[in-house]
């Protein structure tokens, strides 16, 4: 019971996640970025720009490393980066982009492993995250 609680609550969490875009852009991104890590860390105890230091091997690693971080909270991470990945993409800001996008992708990646489920949703999720890297990598590698 005490697990379908938690599921309820994540779920919830994931659900207003995939509104964070439309709330962020129009903000201004100053205050955006201040919305992100206020999210990050009331939602899933990290600290942002600690994330945001690290290179993709060391971002994975801290995830890992973190025990407290389930296959719920690595969907919620991938939510969150998704957006921002989106968000960055929209203001033009590619190279930051992508790497939210790849890390979003990794995240995803991650919960389904140990969840060992198939998602369709889930699985369009990860084909607009691929798509979105291959157009910054192909049109705005040089930005």
């Amino acid at each position: 019971m005490i697990q379908r609680k938690h599921s309820d609550l994540m779920e919830r969490m994931i659900q207003e996640a995939a509104l964070v875009l439309a709330r962020l852009l129009g903000l201004d991104e100053a205050v955006a970025e201040e919305e992100l890590n206020i999210m990050y860390h009331e939602w899933l105890n990290l600290d942002r720009q600690e994330l945001e230091s690290l290179d993709e091997a060391a971002f994975r690693e801290k995830c890992l490393q973190r025990t407290d971080l389930d296959a719920q909270h690595l969907q919620l991470l991938g939510e969150l980066l998704h957006q921002e990945g989106q968000f960055y993409f929209e203001k033009k800001t590619f190279i930051k982009s992508k790497i939210k996008l790849q890390q979003a992708l990794w995240a995803f990646q991650e919960a389904d492993r140990l969840t060992q489920t198939f998602s369709f949703s889930q699985q369009q999720k990860t084909k607009e995250i691929t798509a979105l890297i291959s157009e910054i990598e192909l049109h705005y590698q040089q930005d």
